[in-house]
């Protein structure tokens, strides 16, 4: 329902071109609101990164009322405006008509009516809508289920997941980002529907699981362990339900929430957590990043880290040289994440098969030649082109080697002799 109090001050909240874009709007006797996920993170006080805004203006009349334009989906009523150094998507208010593939409309009809716009849309707590003033529409208690932490369809919960797949995994994904709780019948219906998700390309399925990977994941692991999520779409590694049945993170995971805040490491450390906890190698861990079209930099950052901690629990050598040559090799991420991970699948339990490396890892008196106490431009200025790297990788061995310690004058003096005698 609409109230005709402002429940929230915009100002300072909402990008002052976004305002621009719905004042404009009204000045030419149109409604225009901000939608969807902005809406409710603006309720939650969360950050927004991007702004959506539904309007009765039709695309046609959208693109000429503002100088710049991108026809991006007239096919479903979108138009993106620039707003100051951004870009804000503008849709017609609509009714989607049909769902055969279930996954996007047969057809689309505009419509002048706001509630009919937000009727369309997937659960209550992206189906409000927020005007200029601070106004609230919300026809579907979506900021009740907001305040009660509950993530539940607009309408009947069977009709929402067979007209889109992908809105079972979405659904799971905001409880893995909120922190919110399923409503019984929208679960129910989820677990029922299941098998619509075999509908979804596995590259729209592995964006969500991204998205997932990045959250606080642990939320939903009895979710995923429990349900038929993990077997009824054309999922690359199901033997994953493991990972989560036996797997579920202790409390080391807590302390990796706080030394990997970056999405890329989050979501490496995830995949696996999800591979070798489900005793799978390092090459699966690949091919399951790759099938699920992660970024190649997360890929390879987890199968390195993979790697890492298949090598960490079963090496036998103890002497440092071997362990200093390996860290080497390795570098200083994947290790460091490796042993968290070792930390959080097995708990306890791991230590006796990885405690040598993380005391040699402590010992580590170079990981990279960016630790190397000389640069290549205070070289010796004899020594130039592609002999500055084989001088810096040679002082980088005497180092690691024990030979000699990583200090500026020592190196400095090693290279000089080096220096003399190419002279």
């Amino acid at each position: 329902m609409a109230d005709d109090s402002p429940i929230l001050d915009v100002t300072g909240r909402v990008p002052e071109p976004v305002l621009n874009v719905l004042r404009r709007l009204e000045q030419h006797g149109h409604r225009a609101h901000l939608v969807g996920g902005c809406v409710r993170d603006l309720l939650r006080g969360a950050p927004v990164h991007d702004f959506d805004i539904a309007t009765d203006a039709r695309p046609e009349r959208v693109m000429a009322l503002f100088d710049k334009t991108l026809a991006t989906g007239l096919k479903h009523g979108t138009v993106s405006v620039k707003a100051g150094d951004c870009w804000v998507e503008v849709t017609t208010y609509r009714v989607d008509i049909g769902y055969s593939d279930h996954r996007r409309p047969d057809a689309i009809r505009f419509t002048d009516r706001l509630e009919e716009d937000l009727a369309r849309r997937d659960f209550t707590i992206n189906a409000m809508a927020l005007d200029m003033r601070g106004r609230l529409t919300d026809p579907f208690g979506g900021r009740a289920d907001l305040a009660h932490g509950l993530i539940r369809t607009v309408g009947d919960p069977a009709e929402r997941f067979r007209e889109d797949g992908l809105r079972i995994l979405r659904a799971l994904r905001f409880v893995a980002q909120l922190g919110f709780d399923l409503e019984p019948r929208t679960l129910a219906a989820m677990q029922a529907l299941a098998a619509v998700l075999r509908h979804v390309a596995l590259e729209r399925v592995g964006q969500e699981w991204l998205r997932i990977a990045q959250s606080d994941w642990e939320r939903i692991s009895r979710l995923l362990a429990d349900g038929p999520w993990l077997d009824l779409w054309p999922h690359p590694l199901p033997g994953w339900r493991s990972a989560f049945t036996h797997g579920r993170p202790c409390p080391a995971w807590q302390r990796m929430r706080c030394l990997w805040r970056d999405p890329d490491e989050r979501a490496a450390l995830a995949l696996c957590a999800w591979s070798v906890g489900a005793g799978q190698a390092a090459r699966d861990v690949r091919r399951a990043g790759q099938l699920l079209a992660w970024p190649r930099t997360t890929v390879r950052l987890a199968t390195q880290v993979a790697q890492a901690a298949c090598a960490m629990s079963g090496r036998s050598a103890d002497d440092q040289e071997s362990w200093t040559r390996w860290f080497w090799a390795n570098g200083r991420r994947p290790v460091e994440m490796a042993s968290c991970l070792l930390d959080a699948i097995a708990g306890q339990r791991s230590l006796p098969l990885w405690r040598r490396a993380r005391r040699a890892a402590l010992r580590q008196p170079l990981w990279s030649l960016r630790d190397l106490a000389l640069r290549g431009d205070e070289l010796p200025k004899e020594i130039q082109g592609p002999e500055i790297g084989r001088v810096l990788n040679q002082l980088a061995e005497e180092v690691l080697m024990g030979r000699l310690p990583n200090e500026r004058d020592a190196l400095l003096a090693k290279a000089q002799r080096h220096a003399a005698k190419k002279g």
